[in-house]
């Protein structure tokens, strides 16, 4: 079930918007704590829409880190198990695994050598 139809299409609306924006607005204007819970990177390590734009603004940072599925050391990348090459694509366990540096680097070779 995507986001859209578990939750109302506005709730949708305000998180694909300006999210720097809507954290100033509730905690600067509405004096509310905003917690946000978001993926910082994609599949290719580059950094995923305008998250580290609200780190200047944070109280506090706290990055949670995953265990590697191959080899149980700290987690830090995620290697996508699909061919599909959207930025965005929702998925759980059956399209992304954690991995460590060593294991996201293997696969990186391993796909490019397949292609």
């Amino acid at each position: 079930m995507s986001f859209t139809e578990r939750f109302r299409q506005d709730a949708y609306d305000k998180f694909s918007g300006d999210l720097y924006e809507f954290c100033c607005k509730d905690a600067d204007d509405d004096c509310k704590t905003v917690i946000v819970a978001v993926v910082d990177g994609d599949y290719l390590r580059r950094s995923f829409g305008d998250v580290h734009d609200i780190v200047p603004i944070a109280d506090s940072v706290t990055k949670l880190i995953a265990r590697c599925e191959v080899c149980g050391q700290k987690g830090f990348f995620t290697v996508r198990k699909t061919c599909d090459t959207r930025t965005q694509l929702i998925g759980r366990a059956d399209v992304y695994t954690p991995v460590c540096l060593k294991h996201y680097i293997n696969n990186q070779i391993v796909i490019r050598a397949s292609n």
